[in-house]
């Protein structure tokens, strides 16, 4: 019962999250490069789509290849590495929040 709770509440962050991170790189392209935002709106959208439809096919891999947590670390060691490069990205960027 313990587990089902927590992932609704992670749910319910992650859909938080998404809504947010969605909102805030619409505002960031219109914003930084406003003569390019349909070309970026399309590569943003291309780029969710692929990503939708290959993320089974390598999570099954990472999953065969190590069990259920290998899908998780990867993602995880992932998201701590892209994080220093968005932080100095977002503030080199003339954005002012």
């Amino acid at each position: 019962m313990v587990f089902i709770i927590l992932s609704f509440i992670a749910r319910a962050l992650e859909s938080l999250g998404c809504g947010t991170i969605s909102t805030a790189v619409m505002i960031f392209f219109a914003t930084e490069f406003p003569d390019d935002v349909s070309c970026l709106f399309g590569f943003r959208l291309t780029a969710t789509g692929f990503g939708f439809a290959t993320s089974p096919l390598f999570g099954g891999m990472l999953y065969d290849l190590g069990g259920f947590d290998l899908p998780y670390l990867i993602y995880g060691t992932q998201l701590a590495i892209c994080l220093p490069c968005d932080i100095y990205l977002l503030r080199s960027s003339s954005m002012v929040l």
